[in-house]
């Protein structure tokens, strides 16, 4: 089934008109092949061994002779093809937009000076499906609607509770396999999880990992989706160094398996911790490698911290394609005041987000939110607290209880 996303409009009304090449960054399977071939007049596959040899042996002719604009998919296969791209935006005297889209299941190191597109390309990353993707309402972006004035009203009722809530965990957000069923689906992320740990990492890292160690952390990490652990935590339950941890963190980042959320600092609010926390970035991820399904869900121990990056994973979807410029962290004090998730707009405004699985709320599960209320005074546009809920309460002014389905409809 092929779902309308979001990144679509913002490719063809922003990006493309305006820039020379756009990058398009994510995991394998997640959908950016379908929605930059809609888009292109031809291809250039580096995962086809014919065309990478092609390719290698002259990426200036080939890049010449394709129709634009071209697809070029799978860009790590072939570092070097970015050179080219550079080479032909520079060559080209009427500056015309839109002509290379590029795509890739892993990071490009944009951040050191032997990178060549600086300047040169837009570049985004797509996430899995949005829960509003998922529901055809792909026009709904909670950040946006965040940060709109908001009363009880504006909040929908779930009636579904709990178990649906599961069930989108268990599903996740990968367009091929959402649709799946529960053995198929698990089948396939296997196998998908395979591919990436004998070939994808041994692309990205000077020093490949030992497949089966790295396996064996990657499930270590998923077991601490949504919590901060320490590298020694995770060099201690993997046996190996800290080192080596640092290079494993490097490498599933490059793939596009976890994001990290910093600690949100301010200048009002003096006793801040700013370590990270981690997130796989898809639940079903998380649920194949633990080896989870509906059922062990509802007596999960961390289905808490689940949850959370459940949500996290909505909020990094829909930060691609928001009209706020926005950035999302994590909060917590040395007094153990937490926020699960704060998201900042450039203007200094701040929503912030605690998460809870349950549909018992109490007043005392908004502390954190409370507690950056009054730091932040006219700066802090609201609180919520996302749950399981039935319907949306206010606790008190610019703080709500929020049912878990306004991730997907306002």
């Amino acid at each position: 089934m092929l779902y309308e996303r979001a990144i679509g409009h913002k490719l063809t009304d922003e990006l493309l008109p305006s820039h020379a090449s756009v990058m398009l960054v994510g995991p394998r399977s997640i959908g950016k092949t379908t929605i930059l071939s809609s888009l292109a007049k031809s291809v250039l596959d580096l995962s086809i061994p014919s065309q990478k040899e092609a390719a290698a042996s002259d990426p200036d002719l080939i890049l010449a002779r394709l129709e634009k604009p071209v697809l070029i998919d799978e860009w790590q296969e072939l570092p070097e093809i970015l050179w080219a791209v550079k080479r032909a935006i520079d060559r080209d005297l009427t500056n015309k937009p839109g002509q290379y889209m590029i795509a890739g299941s892993a990071e490009a190191n944009v951040h050191t000076l032997s990178y060549p597109l600086s300047g040169r390309t837009a570049r985004t990353k797509l996430y899995g499906l949005s829960q509003a993707e998922l529901e055809n309402n792909s026009n709904y972006n909670i950040v946006d609607t965040l940060f709109t004035a908001l009363s009880t009203s504006s909040f929908p009722s779930y009636q579904e509770g709990k178990k649906d809530l599961i069930k989108r965990i268990d599903k996740g957000k990968f367009p091929a396999f959402v649709n799946l069923s529960a053995q198929a689906r698990d089948q396939r992320i296997h196998a998908y999880i395979e591919h990436a740990v004998q070939r994808d990492a041994a692309l990205l890292s000077d020093k490949t990992p030992r497949p089966e160690l790295f396996k064996s952390f990657l499930k270590v990490v998923a077991s601490f989706t949504g919590d901060q652990p320490t590298k020694k935590m995770l060099a201690d339950r993997t046996n190996i160094s800290v080192p080596t941890v640092d290079l494993y963190l490097e490498t599933l980042q490059k793939l596009c398996f976890v994001a990290t959320l910093k600690g949100w600092r301010s200048n009002v609010t003096k006793r801040e911790l700013d370590n990270k926390k981690i997130h796989i970035v898809d639940t079903s991820l998380v649920c194949t490698l633990l080896n989870l399904s509906e059922d062990s869900l509802i007596t999960y121990d961390k289905l808490g911290h689940l949850t959370e990056t459940f949500v996290i994973a909505e909020f990094l979807t829909h930060l691609q394609t928001c009209e706020a410029q926005a950035q999302l962290f994590h909060f917590r004090t040395k007094d153990q005041i937490e926020v699960d998730l704060v998201i900042e707009t450039s203007e200094g405004s701040v929503a912030a987000v605690e998460v809870k699985a349950g549909k018992n709320v109490s007043d005392k599960d908004a502390k954190g939110l409370r507690h950056l209320k009054s730091k932040l005074q006219e700066k802090f546009h609201c609180g919520i607290i996302l749950s399981t809920a039935e319907h949306p309460r206010q606790i008190e002014e610019k703080i709500w209880v929020v049912p878990m389905s306004y991730l997907w409809e306002g």
